[in-house]
């Protein structure tokens, strides 16, 4: 063995070293592992202690966005009844404005209260959500209400491409149709020129290869409007 290729067969081998310490470090990190155990990794695999700091920040800052998502998660339905609530009173301290400004004043903090306290509950969640859609967080580290919004995100997705495509197809379908007319035509106007010249090639004038040719376009067109109404009406259908 060259010794150009010793380095290289060595170099691999740190290379995959440190490539397993970082994954062992990642699992104990999310684990809440000993700081020791950590360093005999991280020193077996030889990581600097840089690359250790910056993996204990970034899982730290993920592990803080699960836990706010969670305990956001967790007062949704208390800060939901709390914005209804507020909602009730806020109209009916507006029925009764004139004899009772004080209390609208009042009852429109609280809502105002409210709906920002929700607000920043539901951007706790989609922070969260966010970790996991991105992979940031392991499988089964989540809780399943994230799972949930991130279904919820991918149905949204796919019902503003359906919304697009139909309205591509709309679009589409009358120059289809006005294509068909206009072959139409002039395959009709083919079919009037001088029957005399009907053996002669489209390169000498003739009229019967350009009829074969504006058929076969003709029935290529027609294919394509049906298949785009077809289209359309799948579309549409699952739409409802």
């Amino acid at each position: 063995m060259s010794e150009q290729t010793k380095q290289q067969s060595i170099g691999e081998r740190m290379a995959a070293r440190q490539t397993e310490a970082e994954t062992k470090i990642k699992a104990l990190l999310w684990a809440d592992g000993d700081a020791d155990e950590v360093a005999a990794v991280a020193l077996a695999g030889g990581l600097p202690p840089e690359r250790v700091d910056m993996m204990a920040v970034e899982i730290g800052a993920a592990k803080t966005k699960l836990k706010a998502a969670t305990e956001a998660n967790d007062r949704l339905p208390e800060l939901t009844k709390e914005l209804k609530t507020a909602t009730a009173t806020a109209a009916t301290a507006a029925t009764a404005l004139k004899t009772a400004d004080e209390a609208d004043d009042l009852a429109r903090v609280a809502l105002g209260d409210a709906e920002e306290a929700l607000r920043m509950a539901n951007v706790a969640r989609d922070a969260g959500a966010r970790l996991l859609s991105a992979g940031i967080v392991p499988d089964g580290s989540a809780p399943a209400f994230l799972s949930e919004i991130v279904a919820g995100w991918k149905t949204q997705e796919e019902a503003a491409k359906c919304a697009l495509r139909i309205k591509t197809l709309k679009r589409q379908i009358p120059w289809h149709e006005n294509r068909v007319e206009g072959l139409k035509q002039e395959l009709s106007k083919e079919a009037e020129r001088d029957p005399k010249r009907e053996n002669k090639t489209i390169g000498s004038g003739g009229f019967a290869d350009v009829q074969t040719v504006l058929t076969g376009r003709l029935k290529a067109e027609r294919g394509n409007l049906k298949a785009a109404q077809a289209e359309l009406a799948k579309l549409e259908t699952s739409a409802t």
